[in-house]
């Protein structure tokens, strides 16, 4: 599918990020850590959880060097707990991923401070090598 992208839009296939809220954080993180033919720049994983069957042991190490990951997640979050935020977190680092995660007093949703936060972390990313 990104090779199709690729083709038709010229798009820099070094600086893909994938991302998305709830279940397309879940689903961002499965495709991200599962596709070791298009290796992402980033995930972006807000208020979601690890899927179960990710063994991020089994991981290959190119994408654990070279995905960076932003989770965000909000303290008061009724639809998918705060400790599956903080599992993603312990798990992911323990494994050697580079992580920037963050609480945020907030319920099931996406504040400005996250936003914020995101735009930065990109930022940030885009610059590197």
């Amino acid at each position: 599918m990104i090779s199709k992208i690729n083709k038709k839009y010229d798009v820099d296939t070094n600086n893909i990020f994938l991302g998305g809220f709830s279940q397309g954080a879940i689903t961002s993180l499965r495709t991200g850590l599962t596709s070791p033919q298009h290796p992402f720049k980033g995930i972006v994983c807000l208020s979601g959880r690890l899927p179960y069957e990710i063994n991020v042991q089994q991981v290959p190490l190119t994408i654990k060097q070279r995905t960076h990951i932003f989770i965000s997640h909000g303290t008061m979050d009724a639809v998918i707990p705060i400790s599956d935020g903080r599992d993603i977190i312990s798990k992911l680092t323990q494994n050697g991923f580079q992580i920037s995660g963050k609480e945020y007093v907030m319920q099931h949703q996406i504040s400005h401070e996250v936003l914020n936060d995101l735009n930065t972390w990109i930022k940030t990313e885009l610059l590197r090598k």
